[in-house]
């Protein structure tokens, strides 16, 4: 057993923050994008059929990045939230980079790259969340 010394404290609480910002940040931006893609804003509508996908997909891919970014911010569904995210993420990296889209095949990576460590980190951290079970 370790002992909690001020230092560990203050770099808990720093990790603690930074995991918090990271996670607000990533489901603000994912609500937005999914959001548009719901209310049929931005042209994604029209993209998602140049990639040759049904019309249907856009609305499937705007309820996942609402609900992956509602699940973000609740702890117990972060982990699942992140993943689902990440997933989504692959799928638009693949899709840019079958359909010769270099340029566009960073963002989704760099995405896929933060959600999952931001999803690693919540993981890490699941037994600080009480379990109603354990109550």
């Amino acid at each position: 057993m370790t002992l909690a010394t001020p230092r560990t404290a203050a770099r808990r609480t720093t990790m603690a923050i930074a995991l918090w910002t990271a996670t607000v940040l990533l489901a603000v931006f994912f609500t937005m994008m999914g959001l548009r893609k719901l209310l049929g804003l931005g042209g994604w509508a029209g993209r998602f059929a140049n990639w040759g996908y049904p019309p249907s997909f856009v609305i499937i891919v705007g309820i996942a990045e609402l609900a992956g970014a509602v699940m973000m911010l609740i702890p117990r569904l972060a982990t699942i939230g992140g993943a689902l995210l990440a997933v989504t993420m692959l799928g638009a990296a693949a899709t840019h980079l079958f359909h010769g889209e270099m340029a566009r095949v960073v963002v989704p990576l760099v995405l896929f790259a933060v959600l999952t460590v931001v999803t690693v980190v919540s993981w890490a951290r699941r037994s600080e969340f009480p379990s109603r079970a354990r109550r």
